[in-house]
């Protein structure tokens, strides 16, 4: 406002704000950050692809199965979860991180035998990822030594079981039969199954004490059905693992086709000796 006679505005002094003014200013600028950084729609986790593979679809009850997979996208770090179904319940069974080059490793070890089912899952915590593999399956086996079981008929020189070394392998559980030269060559001995196994392996060689010159024809069969044959010789071993399912009885036979020839049983050249199934084992 301009004064009568004068030339010059009066102009009016802003005044400072006070301390409570300022500090309540500068709560509310406070405030307004915050809830518009609240207001932002938070980032989803990634839909995860999770890829599996199993080592061996079973195994015996107490041992594990390799479990192997990768993810993608790869995302090194996350933690994997691999899950059991107990008792219709999905139950934690360990826990893996993501290498750098988006892979990871687990051992699954079934704890009943049977079917069992098992899954990889992100972690239930994890903000960084989603996802879940199929459904994998793992039979547990029991197990039974052939020479804890239930021998129900034989036609045989000798019969042993318990440790024997053969081919340089000492094996703690054995059935061993004898090759003899006599009375044709041929030996056999067979067990129960009554349906209850669904595989049966062992290893086949020679016993170290074996004459030089030993060696047999020999067969696995059940229920009258020949499932392997072959010759073996001193020095060689001859890994099986045969499907023995629902099979009511197993046999295994040796022929020595040099049985009554000049020389079959002669020391230490002769074909005769001890042919071990090392570690004849039955499964189901």
């Amino acid at each position: 406002m301009l004064k009568s006679g004068s030339t010059k505005a009066t102009r009016r002094k802003a005044r400072p704000l006070s301390r409570g003014a300022y500090s309540l200013f500068v709560l509310g600028a406070l405030l307004w950050i915050g809830i518009a950084h609240a207001a932002r729609p938070a980032a989803l986790p990634v839909k995860m692809k999770i890829s599996v593979t199993l080592a061996s679809s079973s195994v015996v009850l107490g041992g594990s199965v390799r479990l192997s997979g990768s993810i993608s996208p790869s995302l090194p770090g996350l933690v994997l979860v691999l899950k059991n179904q107990r008792q219709g319940r999905w139950v934690v069974d360990g826990t893996a991180k993501v290498d750098a080059r988006g892979r990871f490793v687990f051992a699954a070890r079934p704890r009943t035998a049977g079917m069992t089912l098992w899954l990889v899952v992100t972690a239930s915590k994890s903000t960084r990822a989603i996802g879940a593999s199929r459904i994998l399956k793992i039979r547990a086996l029991t197990s039974t030594w052939l020479d804890s079981a239930q021998r129900i008929a034989s036609h045989n020189w000798d019969y042993g079981t318990g440790p024997v070394t053969a081919d340089g392998v000492t094996y703690q559980h054995a059935v061993s039969i004898f090759n003899a030269c006599n009375y044709g060559g041929t030996w056999w001995d067979e067990w129960t199954l009554d349906g209850r196994y669904t595989r049966f392996q062992a290893t086949l060689a020679f016993a170290d004490d074996a004459e030089k010159g030993a060696s047999t024809t020999y067969r696995i069969s059940v229920d009258g059905r020949t499932l392997k044959t072959g010759l073996i010789q001193i020095g060689e071993s001859v890994p099986v693992a045969l499907s023995v399912n629902k099979a009511v009885q197993l046999r295994l036979q040796l022929h020595n086709s040099k049985a009554g020839q000049p020389g079959c049983s002669d020391q230490p050249t002769g074909t005769e000796g001890w042919l071990v199934f090392g570690n004849a084992q039955l499964l189901g």
